[in-house]
């Protein structure tokens, strides 16, 4: 009885609305982060402006950085448009994911499985040494 409820749940399922979900999410939560950045900004200097460098060359170093300069009166803005700058990154990431999951168990091709591998790996050595 669970196999054919289970059967049934996969032949039925549709990758596009999650996908969609996990683009539209990710976009919401980067944007809120940068808009929460500029906001802090401006309640720090009395302007709406942005005045942020780009601290790392990865995004565990982007954060780590951000961490070595708790001291600095930019703490807070720089942290958020950091994190926003990593969700936005890593929705791609976490999409390719889904899709290779997708590709391993709910629909079986190896040859998308392959290349989907195959990009995932490259993300993560791109994402997690250097982001220029």
């Amino acid at each position: 009885m669970k196999s054919t409820a289970r059967a049934r749940w996969i032949a039925n399922f549709d990758i596009e609305p999650l996908m969609s979900a996990i683009l539209r999410n990710g976009m919401l939560i980067s944007m809120v982060l940068i808009a929460a950045s500029l906001i802090v900004q401006w309640m720090q200097t009395g302007r709406p402006t942005l005045e942020y460098m780009l601290q790392g060359d990865s995004i565990p170093e982007l954060i780590l950085k951000d961490f070595q300069h708790m001291d600095s009166p930019n703490f807070w803005s720089d942290l958020l448009i950091d994190c926003g700058i990593s969700v936005l990154m890593l929705t791609s990431y976490i999409r390719v994911l889904v899709s290779m999951v997708y590709c391993a168990y709910i629909d079986p091709d190896r040859t998308n499985l392959v290349l989907t591998f195959i990009v995932f790996v490259i993300l993560t050595i791109v994402l997690m040494t250097t982001i220029a």
